[in-house]
C-alpha cells in the first residue's frame, strides 16, 4: 500500500513483466526475458557529453571477463513496439528509482534470498534503476556534470545488482569486484557529501563497513580465503578471520591467533575456533 501509494503521487506505473529477447551473443533463439516496465513523467534533461562527467563506476562483465558471451542487458526483440521499447529503457527519476529499490529491499526482507526466482526478479529491478543517459544531466552547482539523477540510487542499484549476481558462474566474479568498486568510491571527492546524503534515509544504502564485510564474505565463499582474512582483519571480526585460516589450513598461525585474543576478550566462539583447530 506504501509503494503504491508513493507511485501515485509521483505519477508512476511499473510492472515486472516478460518479453522476448536474447541474453548471449550468439543466441540466435529469443526466449521471454525478466524485465521492468515503467510509466511516468519525464522531465529529464541531458546537454552535451562532458569528458569529466560523473557516474558510480561500473564494471561490465567484458572487464572482468573478455571471453565472456553473456550481454549486459538482454537485446529485446524486434517485434516489441516503440512504446514498450520506451517503457523499457528509458532512464528513470531520483524518485522513481526509490520505489524500485523500496521494492528489492522488500523482496530481500520477505523472500528466500538464495530462490533463484527471486533473485531474477531482485535483478530485472536493479537493471531497471541502473538504466542512465546517453547524455550527461544538466550541470549542478559544485557537482559538476552528472550521468545519473543521483549518485547513491545508482550506487544502490549496483549493490542489488551484485547481490542478485553471486548465484551464477559468469558474473560472480563482476559482482565481486563490483562490491570493491563501491567501497573504494567512498574516498571519491565528487560528488560532495550533500549530494550523497540527499537520499541516504531513502534508498537504505549500507555504511562503508557493511559493504566491507559483505565483500569478505563473498571473497571467502569463492575461495579467495586469504584476500578474506585480511578484509576481516581490518573489520576487527576476529572469528571470521580464524575461520579463513581454518579453511586455508593454516591451522598454527590460526592456534597462535586465538590463544591471543582468547586472553585479550574471551567469548564461546573463540574458544569453539581454538577447539576446532586443536581437535579438542
Amino acid at each position: 500500500q506504501t509503494s503504491d501509494a508513493a507511485c501515485t503521487v509521483v505519477d508512476f506505473n511499473y510492472e515486472l513483466t516478460g518479453v522476448l529477447g536474447i541474453k548471449r551473443e550468439h543466441q540466435t533463439t529469443e526466449y521471454a526475458q525478466l524485465v521492468v516496465k515503467a510509466k511516468g513523467k519525464e522531465n529529464v534533461k541531458g546537454v552535451e557529453v562532458d569528458e569529466m562527467a560523473k557516474a558510480p563506476g561500473t564494471l561490465s562483465l567484458k572487464t572482468v571477463d573478455d571471453m565472456t558471451d553473456v550481454l549486459e542487458t538482454p537485446k529485446l526483440s524486434q517485434s516489441l513496439s516503440e512504446t514498450e521499447r520506451h517503457e523499457i529503457e528509458r532512464p528513470l527519476k531520483a524518485a522513481e528509482q526509490l520505489i524500485l529499490l523500496s521494492r528489492c529491499h522488500y523482496i530481500w526482507a520477505s523472500s528466500n534470498p538464495n530462490d533463484e526466482m527471486v533473485l531474477e526478479e531482485v535483478n530485472a529491478l536493479a537493471q531497471r534503476v541502473l538504466k542512465k543517459q546517453d547524455q550527461v544531466l544538466e550541470e549542478e552547482t559544485g557537482e559538476g556534470p552528472l550521468f545519473t539523477v543521483n549518485w547513491l540510487t545508482f550506487s544502490c542499484g549496483l549493490w542489488f545488482r551484485c547481490r542478485a549476481e553471486h548465484h551464477r558462474n559468469k558474473t560472480r566474479e563482476r559482482a565481486a569486484f563490483q562490491l570493491q568498486s563501491l567501497v573504494d568510491q567512498f574516498t571519491d571527492e565528487k560528488p560532495s557529501a550533500g549530494h550523497r546524503l540527499r537520499m541516504a534515509h531513502s534508498c537504505g544504502y549500507p555504511a562503508r563497513f557493511h559493504l566491507q564485510h559483505e565483500v569478505a564474505s563473498r571473497m571467502m565463499k569463492m575461495g579467495m580465503v586469504s584476500t578474506a582474512h585480511e578484509q576481516f582483519k581490518k573489520l576487527r571480526m576476529w572469528p571470521e578471520a580464524v575461520e579463513c585460516l581454518i579453511i586455508a589450513e593454516r591451522n598454527v598461525e590460526a592456534e597462535d591467533m586465538l590463544k591471543g585474543l582468547i586472553e585479550k576478550h574471551p567469548s564461546p566462539r573463540l574458544w569453539c575456533c581454538l577447539g576446532d583447530v586443536m581437535k579438542d
